[in-house]
């Protein structure tokens, strides 16, 4: 976490008091940032229009963002979103949001969801979780 620029101080200072075992308990899966792929050609445009999504901390259960939630709390200065990772058995429960046609009549380029690619059991990751992705054009 340290190489990404992006990534806020407080979501650094919680990674570094977990690896220096200050927060027993937590286990975060890492950032979104991390189960995230985009084509090259709208790297720069992800990265900038999803800046404060990408350094969401993914944790495994409820426990766990619960365990952070609590650590920032009482020993970090600042804020972490924490992102629980869908179950399996959910990740298909809900269909897409309807979407605008892409061309020229619609002034609509393409589609932000067409170019990034969720990994790691995001893949089928309901809509809602990250309701940014589904509605950028």
């Amino acid at each position: 976490i340290q190489h990404r620029s992006y990534t806020t101080d407080s979501v650094k200072r919680l990674f570094t008091a977990i690896g220096q075992g200050a927060a027993s308990g937590i286990k975060p899966m890492g950032v979104l940032a991390d189960f995230i792929e985009v084509d090259s050609a709208y790297e720069k445009a992800t990265e900038e229009f999803l800046v404060e999504e990408l350094e969401y901390v993914v944790v495994d259960r409820g426990e766990d963002a619960q365990r952070g939630i609590e650590l920032m709390r009482q020993d970090l200065d600042g804020r972490a979103t924490f992102l629980v990772h869908p179950e399996p058995d959910s990740q298909m429960s809900r269909g897409r949001v309807a979407e605008p046609p892409i061309g020229p009549e619609t002034g609509i380029v393409g589609r932000l969801s067409d170019v990034l690619k969720m990994t790691n059991g995001f893949r089928y990751a309901p809509t809602e979780l990250l309701p940014r992705v589904t509605r950028c054009f």
